[in-house]
């Protein structure tokens, strides 16, 4: 077993939506269950994390009631492992920090992201997330986000990690992941940072 001594420690960016928290299954599964008679399927082909670009014309209305409805932003389903990864990373003396995007025009948006982490990860978790539009801002080792392209106002600190979306697998020039590989893929960051 490795020690937390053998790596050198990193500050680890981990995206809120889509690597944490599954913003477009909880939508979908609040679909099926609102709407059993409007097929799904209009949200297969993702274009990206946001249900709503993605949505009919005809059905955005109803699309954005869920989003904007209380407790859904708060009570959305983690990513498979996602909470068993960040619990190991914290074990091994890692500094991890989840920020979110502001969920414009959402009012409570910022709140319910808040609660969504504090449920998953802890009240701690929650009153230091980050909330930014510009992810290049953020100082970090690493970014582990599904969004494949991340452009702003400065030239990022951090190695892009592209965690693993069916909208970012043309993506080639950057290390991927998931909560399934995390262990590799992060151990041979923490060593090239050690450099």
């Amino acid at each position: 077993m490795i020690s937390a001594r053998e790596f050198l420690l990193m500050i680890i960016l981990v995206a809120l939506h889509g690597v944490i928290a599954d913003l477009y299954q909880g939508f979908l599964a609040e679909w099926v269950r609102q709407y059993p008679d409007r097929s799904a399927d209009a949200w297969k082909a993702r274009t990206g994390q946001n249900p709503m670009a993605d949505c009919p014309a005809q059905w955005r209305d109803e699309a954005r009631a869920i989003l904007e409805k209380r407790g859904f932003i708060a009570g959305l389903p983690p990513v498979d492992g996602a909470v068993q990864a960040i619990k190991a990373l914290r074990s091994l003396g890692q500094d991890i920090r989840i920020y979110a995007s502001p969920l414009d025009p959402l009012e409570h948006a910022e709140s319910a992201q808040r609660e969504c982490v504090a449920r998953h990860l802890g009240q701690a978790a929650a009153e230091t997330m980050i909330m930014t539009n510009d992810r290049t801002a953020i100082e970090g080792h690493v970014l582990i986000d599904t969004q494949p392209d991340i452009a702003g106002t400065r030239t990022p600190l951090w190695r892009h990690i592209v965690f693993d979306a069916a909208y970012n697998q043309h993506v080639l020039n950057a290390p991927r992941m998931t909560w399934h590989n995390w262990r590799s893929v992060l151990a041979g960051e923490m060593y090239r940072h050690d450099e």
